[in-house]
């Protein structure tokens, strides 16, 4: 689930707990004296009781209309775009996406790593890689810009709680109305050379949930796996719900059904919960084909669940499992809604479009089967495609697709090039070339930036003749860039073809410009103008 960008937010995982740090032992009598001091702490006096009907989570690439669009009752979303100082989200950001379309109360919670530090945050020093703070420890190979930390240590306490600069201070002074918590299973990495390492981030998680509700009352604290902690005296007490990473698919990284020793060995705690009147929300990232069973099987369990793409880079709405966005411009399921996009992995994508063409071109005879002779100028040239593309996402970032083109072309001779040999008019329709593509694509700022590259293979399939056919086939290479705001953006495309069998006099290959704009009308539909330039003609 690794970011591609150093910048970007690491998004929740399963921290490995199989290799112990060299630390010293704490001794049974401190172990003995934290777990005193997790029951007597009270902030479950003030906790909330906490209903969830529906969940989701996305870390990255933060679109906040698309968001505030969805149906769900509770979103767990980074407290930054891009988990940076200079994209934190503001209270008013918050205050909108707290209200569901139409009225209603939604929850926001604010996703903080608490079990490791991370390179990208406000509180990173660089200076910390040649000269370490007592806290810091190694990097986590699986991880990099991640960092072990001794979380019972006060001085990286203080950075997560303890003041209006802190990590919690700031989700509180933009209105979250509680917080994430990822890496509570660190204590799992610790617990061999550390025996209190379990008490010590109870204690550390009832320590900072005290902190906050004194400040706010309510507030909510959820951890994230670490499950075995529920069993710890007073941990069960202090937080609202539990949250599960990969209880039905994907356990330890493996894409497959997670075991069923595993989920029995994790429900024995999360059930704890289910039964204190606790929601136990679970996460998954299977195949699309899978969704449905985890679905049944999390709500039988009495479980809130939610299937989603490990990177945790968009928001999925599983069609009649989740609930459906509200209003025009939302994008579920697939992401962004724009064509500078490839569907997500294991993901089919079926596009319909009609595609308007028109200019005026020069032609020699020879074009028409003529002898050779002067060029002419064609008064009228058009075109209009109606394409059905089906694309599949191998990757995220990389779909195969085919598209398949019927072509209307209509031609008309200028006057002043009056030629037996070229006919006046010629109006044709018929398949067009048949076309293999791979595209690639990425997004940046909250996925208002796209860039797409694109390479296709025309087949030899256009039927219509000359002056609309294009001989045997084309090959075509081209990268297309738009940047959104909302539902409009602009686009700036560029590329070349370069046609199989000379077909346009003794033109091997064709540039290509073009810029315009376009625009999101509805979930489903897309219009967009762009001025187009082909090689000397425009």
């Amino acid at each position: 689930m690794a970011r591609s960008v150093p910048s970007a937010v690491r998004p929740a995982r399963r921290s490995s707990g199989t290799a112990a740090a060299a630390v010293p032992a704490a001794g049974p009598v401190l172990a003995a004296l934290l777990a005193a001091a997790a029951l007597l702490l009270p902030p479950a006096a003030l906790a909330q009781p906490l209903t969830v009907q529906s969940w989701a989570y996305q870390l990255d690439r933060l679109d906040l209309p698309v968001l505030d669009a969805s149906g769900f009752h509770l979103l767990v979303v980074d407290y930054a775009r891009d988990g940076t100082e200079d994209t934190r989200l503001t209270p008013e950001d918050v205050a909108r996406l707290r209200t569901l379309p139409g009225g209603g109360r939604r929850i926001v919670l604010a996703y903080m790593s608490i079990g490791e530090a991370e390179d990208y945050r406000f509180y990173w020093r660089d200076a910390w890689r040649e000269d370490p703070p007592s806290w810091l420890a190694e990097e986590n190979p699986d991880w990099p810009g991640n960092y072990k930390v001794r979380y019972w240590d006060p001085a990286w306490q203080r950075i997560i709680f303890g003041g209006a600069g802190s990590y919690l201070g700031r989700i509180l002074e933009a209105g979250f109305d509680g917080v994430y918590l990822d890496i509570i299973d660190a204590f799992e990495y610790w617990e061999e050379a550390r025996p209190a390492a379990a008490d010590e981030m109870v204690a550390f998680v009832s320590a900072l949930a005290s902190w906050a509700r004194e400040r706010r009352p309510g507030f909510l604290v959820v951890p994230q796996n670490g499950e075995r902690l529920l069993a710890r005296p007073g941990y069960l007490a202090v937080v609202d719900a539990v949250a599960k990473e990969d209880l039905y698919w994907g356990y330890d990284g493996r894409e497959g059904p997670t075991p069923e020793r595993e989920r029995r060995f994790s429900r024995r705690f999360l059930d704890l919960a289910r039964d204190a009147g606790k929601p136990v929300l679970t996460v998954d990232y299977p195949p699309p084909d899978r969704v449905s069973e985890i679905y049944r099987q999390a709500r039988a369990a009495g479980y809130v669940p939610y299937a989603t793409v490990r990177d945790l880079d968009r928001l999925t709405v599983n069609p009649g499992l989740d609930p459906e966005p509200a209003g025009p411009g939302t994008t579920a399921p697939l992401p962004g809604g724009f064509f500078a996009l490839t569907a997500p992995a294991g993901v089919l994508r079926l596009n319909l479009s009609l595609d308007h063409w028109s200019e005026r071109m020069r032609y020699s005879r020879e074009d028409f089967g003529g002898a050779p002779g002067p060029s002419f100028t064609a008064d009228a040239f058009r075109e209009r495609t109606l394409m059905l593309s089906l694309g599949y996402g191998v990757t995220d970032h990389l779909e195969l697709g085919l598209v398949l083109p019927v072509a209307q072309g209509h031609f008309v001779r200028s006057p002043s090039d009056a030629s037996s040999a070229v006919p006046a008019r010629r109006d044709a329709t018929a398949a067009g070339n048949v076309r293999l593509l791979v595209s690639a694509s990425n997004a940046w700022n909250g996925d208002a930036t796209h860039l797409l590259g694109t390479l296709e293979v025309g087949l030899p399939t256009d039927g219509r003749g000359d002056p609309f056919a294009s001989g045997n086939g084309e090959l075509r290479l081209a990268a297309t860039a738009e940047h959104y705001w909302g539902r409009v953006g602009l686009e700036v495309h560029a590329g070349v073809t370069a046609y199989l069998a000379d077909s346009l006099g003794d033109t091997d290959a064709v540039p290509e410009i073009a810029a315009g704009a376009g625009a999101q009308v509805t979930r489903n539909l897309y219009l967009a103008a762009l001025l187009w330039r082909e090689g000397g003609a425009l």
